[in-house]
């Protein structure tokens, strides 16, 4: 089963989030994992990236900063063979609050 942890939770704009990871990817020894985020608001704008992200005693970790522009945050992971854990399709999506 997939483990993520994020922190802050909620998620606020604005907020430096940092993502934990110790799913598939890392369980079946992936060499280099990476964070697909995506960020999108009401008026279709996009923020994607890649992240690279940092593995210590089999936890993976990568920081994000959240624009307040956003409204949804998306993630799912890969690894440098393109290996995909997306949540079965669904990825793992958090709403962005504004105070």
């Amino acid at each position: 089963m997939t483990k993520i942890k994020v922190d802050p939770f909620p998620i606020k704009g604005g907020d430096k989030v940092r993502i934990e990871y110790d799913g598939m990817l890392a369980q079946n020894g992936a060499d280099q994992i990476y964070l697909h985020a995506e960020m999108v608001n009401h008026q279709d704008m996009k923020d994607i990236r890649d992240i690279r992200m940092y593995e210590k005693q089999g936890i993976w970790t990568t920081e994000v900063d959240v624009p307040q522009e956003y409204e949804e945050f998306n993630l799912s992971f890969k690894d440098s063979a393109n290996n995909l854990d997306n949540n079965y399709g669904d990825n793992w999506t958090y709403t962005i609050v504004h105070s």
